[in-house]
């Protein structure tokens, strides 16, 4: 007598194949329920952001921090900012964000502001110096609308 056994081989396969498909929409239904299910049940936070606006400035034209040679930059700059209902007008605000635009802007060199690199940097030295003059968090980004070096 004879006992063949390739019945049981494929009994195996469709085993683990059956085994597999379990786990994998186990895993579905765990990732679908933590990803959409608790937004459902409501306990998830939803971050509501603060309105913003765009407040472009004027045209800054001035001389870089080169000694070598007169490097010169001209820049259009608009500032992201978060609305807050009680603040001073923005109008009474600009000089003093232009100063210290101005001073961060005279404080970089030709060499920095070549890479993008340079210039991401840039935009962060005056969000931090915009926010520091305001005295809050209110610059959220910074914008470049023209940029020239010479």
């Amino acid at each position: 007598m004879t006992v063949r056994t390739f019945g049981s081989k494929r009994k195996g396969k469709i085993l683990i194949f059956v085994i597999v498909a379990v786990l994998v929409a186990v895993a579905g239904g765990g990732f679908a329920y933590m990803k959409f299910g608790k937004a459902k049940s409501g306990s998830a936070k939803v971050k509501v952001e603060e309105p913003k606006m765009l407040v472009p400035l004027d045209e800054f034209i001035l001389n870089l921090a080169d000694s070598q040679e007169a490097r010169y930059l001209k820049v259009q700059i608009t500032l992201e900012m978060q609305v807050e209902k009680e603040e001073k007008t923005l109008e009474e605000e600009k000089p003093r964000l232009r100063d210290a635009i101005i001073s961060v802007l005279s404080q970089k060199y030709y060499r920095q502001l070549l890479s993008a690199k340079g210039k991401e940097q840039l935009k962060e030295n005056i969000r931090v110096a915009c926010n520091r003059t305001l005295g809050r968090e209110a610059v959220t980004e910074v914008l470049f609308t023209d940029f020239a070096m010479q």
